[in-house]
């Protein structure tokens, strides 16, 4: 599947999952050429947020990190408070150069809207 856009991407969610996410993060790794997708994560969002909590998250996202080499990665927050998107970014970032991806975008949805 290739990803042109965050229509694309917002669209392809269900059939990346296999179901409608709802208080997620997902995390998709897409070739950097291509844009086709090379994998998909999700998490659920923390029950508790904070930056113990986005660091978590992005060491959770970590081992699928590592065949990802010279990719790059969406990031997806379904539902949850809009500014918390920044602040998971944030804490991926490290997480993600140590794998050799870089974050090039953060979605935020909301009752099927972004």
């Amino acid at each position: 599947m290739r990803l042109r856009g965050a229509g694309d991407v917002v669209a392809s969610l269900p059939a990346l999952l296999g179901y409608r996410a709802r208080q997620s993060l997902v995390l998709i790794v897409v070739s950097h050429d291509s844009r086709d997708v090379q994998l998909t994560m999700r998490l659920d969002i923390p029950p508790v947020p904070g930056e113990r909590a986005w660091r978590a998250v992005a060491e959770a996202f970590a081992p699928g990190l590592r065949t990802a080499d010279g990719s790059e990665a969406i990031l997806v927050q379904v539902d949850g408070e809009p500014e918390w998107a920044d602040r998971i970014a944030d804490a991926l970032h490290l997480t993600m150069a140590r794998h050799g991806v870089t974050l090039s975008d953060v979605i935020v949805t909301a009752d099927g809207y972004y």
